[in-house]
């Protein structure tokens, strides 16, 4: 009981981080299994293992792609590496809201069954969710219905203002994570130090500019095209300036290619075809053809499911004898890392190829 208490209760950040990093395992096994279960009915035409429940088919889209950025990605990243790792570099004895960091965490777990639950019902998955349903039944509001005055497009502007950030600030912890372990592995200190920090910071505030380069197919005007491909292009700088500036870490050093060293490298490579695809992407006459096809599906698993996950199991790997006091078998890790790459790539690079 007293260990329950102590899991339950705890302001350690070490404690709190570790949570973070148990509950991101487990999420990612959830979505993992959501991806098994897409490909198994998209593996032939017609129905296949859902019995034709279509609603219940937009149920595992949507869980899959919420698991595994808000619940494993998102948790991990900043929830479990930050807490471990910011206090011990900064030289703080724990994190600023001790009892608030707690309860962060803990809002996480039903947040998760409440994911989870639309995948139970027979009828609506939920879409628009609490503030839809209880303002159209209580104000009588119309927000996104036509018949009132209002636009469904309006609902995608408020939903990507929100999601486009959320989708550039997960890789910037992963851009710490590469920086520890290229300049650790390379024996050099991280070349352009302070072109790195400004870099991060120009990759996160455009990031949060460009939202509607999701919606070139809306029937946008000219010139708001216009603007939203030459912002999104933009972004393309500063991360191209972190790009380099690892190589040029990497050039001349006394490269080891231990299994953290050798995600990050794999995290690098994969995070900049992805990129180059984006680049593709930001162009609104191409979007017109592209969108809502399996290049953009490839794009964003490349930058994501490859670039920011590869980054974090990079630094697992790296920590995890300080997290844990258990090391892990470098055989076995290497070995990881190769079935992963592979398992990665195979189904997304025919996408952009």
């Amino acid at each position: 009981m007293t260990n329950l208490v102590r899991w339950l209760f705890s302001t350690n950040h070490k404690d709190i981080g570790t949570l973070y990093f148990i509950f991101g395992a487990i999420a990612g096994v959830m979505g993992t299994c959501f991806s098994v279960l897409i490909r198994m009915e998209l593996a032939r035409p017609g129905d296949q293992i859902l019995g034709g429940n279509h609603q219940l088919y937009n149920v595992l889209i949507t869980a899959h792609a919420s698991l595994m950025i808000f619940f494993m990605v998102m948790p991990a990243m900043i929830g479990g590496s930050g807490n471990w790792s910011v206090p011990i570099l900064i030289g703080a004895p724990d994190m600023a809201f001790p009892r608030s960091n707690n309860i962060s965490f803990w809002l996480l777990p039903p947040s998760l069954l409440l994911l989870l639950s639309p995948a139970l019902v027979e009828v609506g998955s939920g879409t628009g969710g609490n503030y839809n349903v209880i303002n159209r039944s209580k104000l009588n509001t119309t927000f996104s219905d036509p018949a009132g005055g209002g636009d469904p497009i309006l609902y995608q502007h408020l939903f990507r203002f929100f999601g486009h950030p959320e989708v550039y600030i997960p890789i910037l912890p992963g851009s710490g994570i590469i920086s520890h372990i290229v300049s650790t592995f390379s024996g050099k200190p991280v070349f352009g130090y302070l072109g790195m920090v400004y870099a991060m910071i120009s990759i996160g505030v455009p990031g949060s500019l460009v939202r509607a380069h999701h919606m070139f197919t809306v029937g946008s005007d000219v010139d708001t095209r216009a603007y939203f491909t030459a912002a999104t292009m933009i972004i393309a700088v500063p991360t191209g300036i972190k790009i380099f500036s690892w190589i040029a870490t990497m050039w001349g050093g006394s490269i080891q290619y231990k299994t953290p060293m050798l995600f990050a490298v794999g995290s690098i490579f994969l995070f900049t075809i992805g990129g180059l695809t984006g680049i593709v992407l930001a162009n609104s006459g191409l979007d017109i053809a592209l969108h809502d096809t399996y290049y953009v599906v490839a794009h964003f698993h490349y930058v994501l499911s490859m670039g920011a996950v590869f980054a974090l199991f990079a630094g697992f790997h790296y920590w995890v004898g300080k997290i844990f006091g258990r090391t892990y078998p470098e055989t076995l890790g290497q070995i990881h890392f190769g079935s992963l790459l592979s398992g990665l790539i195979r189904p997304s690079f025919p996408c952009i190829s």
